[in-house]
């Protein structure tokens, strides 16, 4: 409890056959007090480019966890990655 931590969030999106594609970079400021974890602000979207404006990424908590939530397109097959990095201060 009392952390403070710092996380950014690299996402790549392909649909398989290549034809569409999305890059983010979030950054988002979450603490935790008392066991209920909040966000800091809001998501600074310093990245967000995409093929069809129905894909997204975000920031979302379940709990006391912090998740990064994506969206594709109904019966679109399409491969997601990320890379998390998190920075956090007791």
């Amino acid at each position: 409890d009392g952390r403070a931590a710092l996380v950014e969030a690299r996402i790549v999106a392909r649909k398989t056959d290549g034809t569409k594609g999305a890059v983010y970079l979030l950054s988002g400021g979450f603490r935790r007090t008392g066991g209920v974890v909040t966000q800091i602000g809001a998501t600074a979207a310093l990245v967000s480019l995409e093929d069809d404006a129905t894909y997204a990424a975000a920031f979302d908590i379940a709990g006391t966890t912090v998740r990064v939530r994506v969206t594709g397109i109904v019966n679109d097959t399409v491969d997601w990655r990320s890379r998390i990095l998190t920075v956090s201060a007791p």
